[in-house]
């Protein structure tokens, strides 16, 4: 059924009327004569027709029905009188391929009028359109023009991997412009080996609806673009569209199509396009100038990776300095812990009340010795809290240097800081730590051990205490 009724619809194409996404409207103006001739598709929920005779409509709905009618009192051998027959074709009818994605035009020019109406049931198969009119080749990784006599037999209409992904990544990239399907992707449009000019206008100008600033018009016929200067782009009527112009957008688009540095591969290329464009530009100018822009944008891109290496090892650099100089500075918060812990040491060996602890008689020595006792419990109390803030300032040492690196983001990682701090300054902090450590045990054995004298030299029910550590050290 489907192979007759497309049968009909290439015998009788030029009677076609409406060739829309999804019918065909065929009108047939004949004399009664030619009626019969003509072997006109049956009445069925997907194909309707409708009648005028001698300037009225019918109550017949087919041809079949108004010729059992009027038989025998029109004369459908020899009569010249006209009958006007339209026939509505439900396009749905002639998907005898069984395509995911299938549509039937009569020519490429309808095909093209009626691309924003058509729907994309899966973005992942091609889009198979049938052409009655001629014989196109034509193939992208997204669009297959066939004929009639198309053998689908080993055919896969399923996009590759890779294409898909690259259209993927540019409709995720464009937060603000998604694209509603793939007709509305650039390369689409590109077959490397086959052009048509209608697909080639179609290609630049879904190129121009991605990278322009803003789309004047809702046919996306006139665009913006701002860079060295504004300019506005305009595509005329029936533009012509070289295949080297076709070569240059479809190295363009997969040049933009970079997750990490597409704002800055549309600024060069805008920036380049309006350098060699008009203010006030066409289709026509931007076809003559097209391949000097992608030569220009491919020269301002390696110049821009050239500045972008030398600044990133400009910054590498500062960093390295600023790392090795934090490393310094807690080299420099090491020695102080040290510092201050020989301090106390050599307070300590310097103490020499111990010796007077058998010859306390009278109670003016015995304040005097309380008085030494407070004042080295005061100075370990005071180094005990000064090494256990000694932290807080290696910490903001860290801070600092953290949001340092997180404002120059030399590589854009998110653990850049990470990295440097584990080769240039876990090893100063694990040395820190442990000093720190050892110290603020020390500091609080000494606490506890001269707040104890101090506590049984003052209260004499508590000598035990002194006696105690008298003991202990041999005394």
């Amino acid at each position: 059924m489907e192979n007759q009724l497309l049968n009909f619809i290439e015998t009788y194409r030029e009677n076609i009327v409406i060739d829309s996404s999804n019918i065909f409207e065929l009108e047939f103006n004949i004399a009664l004569q030619e009626i019969k001739s003509i072997d006109f598709p049956e009445k069925s929920s997907d194909i309707d027709y409708s009648l005028l005779y001698r300037g009225s409509s019918v109550d017949e709905t087919s041809v079949q029905d108004f010729i059992e009618k009027y038989e025998e009192r029109l004369h459908f051998d020899t009569s010249d009188e006209k009958i006007t027959i339209f026939i509505t074709i439900k396009k749905a009818q002639l998907n005898f391929f069984s395509f995911t994605n299938f549509y039937v035009f009569s020519d490429v020019t309808n095909f093209i009028k009626c691309v924003n109406n058509l729907e994309i049931v899966s973005c992942e198969h091609k889009l198979i359109v049938l052409i009655i009119d001629d014989h196109i080749k034509f193939e992208s990784e997204f669009i297959k023009i066939i004929s009639s006599d198309f053998d689908n037999t080993n055919y896969s209409s399923l996009i590759c991997n890779n294409a898909f992904e690259k259209y993927t990544t540019l409709n995720t990239l464009f937060k603000d412009r998604t694209l509603k399907n793939f007709l509305e992707y650039p390369l689409s449009w590109i077959d490397m080996s086959n052009g048509l000019d209608a697909f080639n206008v179609r290609s630049i100008q879904t190129f121009l609806s991605i990278v322009c600033n803003k789309i004047l018009d809702t046919d996306h016929s006139s665009f913006l673009i701002r860079g060295y200067k504004t300019v506005c782009l305009s595509i005329e009527n029936e533009p012509r569209i070289s295949r080297d112009t076709v070569f240059s957008i479809e190295k363009l688009t997969n040049f933009i199509i970079d997750d990490k540095r597409i704002q800055d591969k549309l600024l060069i290329l805008r920036n380049t396009m309006t350098l060699f464009l008009n203010s006030d530009e066409n289709i026509s100018g931007l076809d003559k100038s097209m391949k000097e822009i992608e030569m220009n944008v491919e020269y301002n891109f390696n110049t821009y990776i050239q500045d972008k290496i030398q600044l990133f090892f400009d910054q590498k650099n500062k960093l390295l300095l600023e790392f090795i100089a934090t490393a310094r500075k807690l080299e420099e918060q090491t020695n102080s812990i040290i510092s201050q812990f020989r301090t106390v040491v050599l307070s300590l060996l310097g103490t020499i009340f111990l010796s007077l602890m058998n010859n306390i008689t009278s109670a003016k020595t015995s304040a005097i010795v309380n008085i030494v006792l407070l004042s080295y419990l005061i100075f370990y109390v005071v180094n005990f809290f000064l090494v256990l803030n000694h932290k807080e300032e290696v910490n903001a040492i860290l801070s600092s240097l953290r949001k340092y690196t997180k404002e120059i983001s030399i590589d854009g990682k998110n653990n850049s800081f990470e990295e440097l701090k584990k080769d240039y300054l876990d090893y100063p902090l694990s040395l820190y730590n442990c000093y720190r450590k050892w110290v603020i045990r020390f500091l609080l054995l000494l606490i506890v051990v001269f707040l104890s004298l101090f506590i049984s030299n003052r209260i004499i029910e508590l000598s035990f205490l002194k006696n105690f550590i008298k003991f202990i050290i041999g005394y």
